[in-house]
């Protein structure tokens, strides 16, 4: 049986890059940095020209309203607080006591923080149901 010749023409079947390259639009894979890019125009994040394929995934933010993350600052503030109250004295004394007074700084502003982050999200629900928030109301002037 004679050895089957590989004709020109024959299709090369794609690479599992490929694929995901027609699927996804803007889908690089960094293989090569050495590697001339399909797209001469392509960039990277920063702008720049991009050099060899790029893998672009799709990131969402972990938290929107911030409620979480000054909750999680409260209590970090609060525990270093707690932490150093029984060393109140010899803070005093070395003239370091404005750890203290730094620690509850931090939590008063935290709590500034996560009312208006509290605030915020309830805006945010407001609208995404798609009610309008009420404009303030100025008092009648009566004379």
């Amino acid at each position: 049986m004679p050895d089957a010749d590989p004709s020109a023409d024959a299709q090369v079947p794609p690479t599992t890059d490929d694929v995901l390259r027609m699927q996804h639009p803007g889908y690089a894979r960094r293989v090569n940095p050495d590697e001339p890019t399909p797209d001469e125009t392509a960039t990277d994040e920063s702008g720049r020209p991009a050099r060899g394929r790029l893998l672009a995934s799709e990131v969402h933010p972990l938290d929107v309203d911030g409620v979480r993350t000054v909750s999680v600052g409260i209590l970090v503030w609060t525990v270093a607080l707690l932490g150093l109250l029984p060393f109140a004295s010899r803070l005093r004394g070395a003239g370091m006591d404005w750890w203290l007074w730094t620690c509850v700084t931090g939590i008063v502003l935290g709590l500034v923080g996560l009312a208006y982050c509290r605030y915020r999200r309830d805006r945010m629900a407001q609208d995404s149901q798609g009610q309008q928030p009420r404009p303030a109301q100025r008092p009648e002037r009566r004379g």
